[in-house]
This record gives structure tokens, C-alpha cells and sequence, in this order.
């Protein structure tokens, strides 16, 4: 049997495997940001933590659906749109982080690295439109310099100066999220079925939850419940 197409209702689905884990993970994504949605706080750090939530549950599930499922009918040309709401959410993550630490950091600092990132995602913007940056390494680019560039070390010097230990968590999940780019780039693969692509969908799947339970303790105000599910 082919693992890398399968034919449902006359539609062929290209690498259903790859396709579906990537779905699910973003639903997992969705049904955090509705999680968060439903707690009503004004905190303006966790609304940007949402918008985070859902545009990168939004860019794996479009990536599942027309940048593996549908190949068959599409240009790989469309995988474009998955990368580029992947690099919002993580824009939206950069934010969410200088808002929750605006007053420690000071305006001066948050305002240079607000333009810092505001370039960022204008150059990732910039690049895409060329055909030979168009690739997936602009997308791990993109994610590298958000998480090494900026996340870590605010984080980091949040734990070690400001004394808050719910960073720890986020620090978790960058590695985890770092452990996924290197499966992912060393194409790791279990099984015909469990490759490289599903691998790294699992290890995101689990990033997305840790960065939640971040949220969560970092907004002390928050109840620390399960997680609710949408009825």
C-alpha cells in the first residue's frame, strides 16, 4: 500500500499521515486559544498570547490541508500561505512577551525591540516574494531568529533577574521546539507511516501545550484548570 497517497471519495490525499498530524496539531492549537478566549481577561499580554494560538493552529491546519493533502490538485507554491501565518503567530508570540514584560524592561528597550521585530517580519514579508528565498528554510529562519533572537533571552533573564520561574516553562518548550527543527532537518524517521514530518507534528503538538501551561502560570490571575473543550 502507498503511504505517501490515498484516494477518499475520488479526492487523492497526498501524504495522509504527514497531513493529518499536522491538522490535528493545529486543532490542539484552536482549542487553546478558545481555552484562553473563554477565561475573559483584559490582560492585553494574554490577548496577544490568543492571537498566537490561533494563527499558528490556523497556519498547520491550512499547512495540512494545501501543503501536503491537496498537492495533488495544487502548485507547491501554496504552501506559502501556511508559512506565512506561521510567522504572524510567532510575531504575535514576540509581542505577547514585551507586553507581559513592558514594565521591566522599560519603554525605551520595549520600543527598540518592537521595531526589532517589526522589521523582522517585514524582511520574512520581503522574502517570500522572491523565488530563490521562497523556501521552507526562510520559514525556520524566521522561527530561529523569534526564538534565539529574542524569546530566550528574555526569558531567560526573566528567571535569573526578575525571579519568575513560570519562564522555565517557556524555556522547555523552545527546546522542545528546537528538538522537533532537529528531527525535522536530520529527517528522523520511525516507520514508513511515523516519518520525519509526522515526528516533528508530534513534538509540536506537545510544544503548543507547553507554551499554554506557560501562559497560564504566567498569569497567576488565571485558573489553572484543565483545559476547557468547546461544546
Amino acid at each position: 500500500m502507498k503511504t505517501d497517497e490515498i484516494e477518499i471519495l475520488g479526492i487523492i490525499i497526498m501524504e495522509p499521515a504527514v497531513s493529518f498530524s499536522d491538522i490535528i496539531t493545529g486543532v490542539i492549537s484552536l482549542i487553546l486559544a478558545y481555552s484562553l478566549w473563554k477565561k475573559k481577561s483584559p490582560d492585553k499580554s494574554l490577548q496577544l498570547f490568543i492571537y498566537y494560538f490561533v494563527f499558528m493552529g490556523l497556519a498547520t491546519v491550512i499547512a495540512g490541508i494545501i501543503g501536503h493533502g491537496l498537492l495533488y490538485y495544487l502548485s507547491p507554491d501554496w504552501k506559502i500561505v501556511g508559512w506565512s501565518l506561521s510567522a504572524i503567530g510567532l510575531f504575535f508570540l514576540e509581542k505577547a512577551s514585551l507586553e507581559y514584560f513592558g514594565i521591566q524592561l522599560g519603554p525605551v528597550l520595549v520600543k527598540n525591540l518592537k521595531i526589532i521585530i517589526n522589521l523582522q517580519i517585514a524582511a520574512f514579508f520581503i522574502l517570500l516574494l522572491f523565488p530563490f528565498t521562497r523556501s521552507f528554510t526562510l520559514v525556520q529562519f524566521n522561527a530561529t531568529f523569534c526564538y534565539i533572537g529574542i524569546i530566550l533571552p528574555l526569558y531567560t533573564y526573566s528567571i535569573f533577574v526578575w525571579k519568575n520561574p513560570a519562564s522555565w516553562l517557556v524555556i522547555a518548550a523552545i527546546t522542545l521546539a528546537s528538538t522537533a527543527a532537529l528531527v525535522y532537518n536530520m529527517e528522523i524517521t520511525i516507520s514508513q507511516w511515523f516519518n520525519h514530518h509526522v515526528f516533528t507534528h508530534v513534538l509540536m503538538a506537545l510544544y503548543v501545550l507547553l507554551i499554554y501551561y506557560a501562559v497560564v502560570r504566567l498569569h497567576p490571575a488565571l485558573k489553572e484548570d484543565s483545559i476547557e473543550i468547546p461544546s
